[in-house]
């Protein structure tokens, strides 16, 4: 299955939250290796202000809930 977005409209954009800085860039990497725009934050209130302001350019957010 081909999942290279970069030449599509269709581009995933997707929301990583994690604080961990070496897991964020683990799937900072993979996502981006697949062709997806991804957006990173460390905390949850810096989440819910990407997505007030962009809510509607996101497919997904991948974050762990504890």
């Amino acid at each position: 299955m081909n999942h290279d977005f970069a030449n599509s409209s269709l581009t995933p954009r997707i929301l990583v939250v994690e604080d961990d800085p070496i897991i964020r860039t683990i799937h900072q990497q993979v996502l981006a290796s697949l062709g997806c725009q991804v957006d990173c934050v460390s905390r949850g209130q810096a989440a819910i202000r990407q997505l007030h302001c962009l809510i509607w350019a996101y497919r997904t957010f991948l974050g762990e809930m504890s």
